[in-house]
């Protein structure tokens, strides 16, 4: 009996072992395949609100964010230039992704505040 019962314990364990091995790992193909050609447009606001990143495919079109407000800082008002990819400013109706890139904000001043006396 006791034979038995070591026999029926270790063919249990062996069943349980197996059958989590074989659920615990997924087959290779039922994994999705990571993207390729994927890259990060990083936008850097230079004082304005956050701009979220957005992630792109190869000769994708970059979306424009809605920044296009105005921007108050002790010494002025100041608006939107525009996107500057190093010394480029970004057409977003016709350039498109090459790579990970930064996009940073140009602004303009339009209006002067008077600086206080002291």
């Amino acid at each position: 009996m006791k034979k038995i019962r070591g026999n029926f314990i270790k063919f249990l364990l062996i069943a349980i072992l197996a059958t989590f091995l074989l659920t615990g790992c997924g087959k290779v193909e039922d994994k999705e395949p990571p993207l390729q050609n994927t890259f990060t447009i990083t936008f850097d606001s230079d004082g304005g609100r956050k701009v979220e990143s957005q992630v792109k495919q190869k000769n994708d079109l970059v979306d424009e964010p809605d920044l296009s407000y105005k921007i108050i800082h002790n010494d002025g008002e100041y608006e939107l230039d525009g996107w500057y990819f190093g010394e480029i400013k970004w057409d977003f109706d016709t350039m498109k992704v090459e790579g990970d890139m930064v996009l940073k904000a140009r602004w303009n001043k339009i209006e002067d505040y008077p600086k206080p006396e002291i």
